[in-house]
């Protein structure tokens, strides 16, 4: 499922995507930024990172071991 949650802290705005294949979460980001610019609101991006999600192996049988 898709997700993104935004925080507004000290007139900063943080976006956090889940689960966005590849780089589509850029083309929501840019969404995003287009509908704040249409409502008067600037935005300067500080920084964008693309962070990919761990991908695990499931092993039918085998349990991961939690310590």
């Amino acid at each position: 499922m898709k997700k993104v949650t935004a925080s507004i802290v000290g007139k900063k705005i943080n976006l956090d995507f889940e689960g966005f294949a590849g780089d589509s979460c850029s083309d929501e980001e840019n969404a995003f930024r287009i509908f704040l610019e249409k409502m008067g609101v600037k935005t300067n991006v500080k920084h964008s990172d693309n962070k990919q999600e761990k991908e695990t192996e499931y092993i039918p049988g085998k349990e991961e071991s939690r310590s």
